[in-house]
C-alpha cells in the first residue's frame, strides 16, 4: 500500500497543538509524516527534523540574533 507524505512544520505551541490533534484523528498508517514537531506529535512523526524548543524566539532582536542559527537549519 502507498502511504500519502505529508510535512508539518509547528514552530510554536499552539500550532503543535493542532498538529497533534489533526494527527491522533486521521489513520497514521496511511501516511508517512515528516517535519517539525514537538512533544505531543512525535509519536505520529515518522522523521523528526527539528524539535519545537529549537523555535524558542521572543521579540525582535531576539530573533535578529538567532538569524544565523535559523540560516543553519534551512541550509541543510
Amino acid at each position: 500500500m502507498k502511504k500519502f507524505k505529508i510535512f508539518v512544520c509547528c514552530t510554536e505551541q499552539s500550532g503543535e497543538n493542532i498538529c497533534a490533534n489533526i494527527l491522533s484523528r486521521i489513520d497514521i498508517d496511511k501516511f508517512q509524516v515528516d517535519g517539525v514537531c514537538g512533544k505531543q506529535s512525535e509519536k505520529y512523526i515518522s522523521s523528526k527534523i527539528y524539535d519545537l524548543s529549537e523555535f524558542k524566539s521572543i521579540g525582535f532582536f531576539e530573533i535578529i540574533l538567532s538569524l544565523s542559527k535559523y540560516l543553519k537549519m534551512i541550509m541543510i
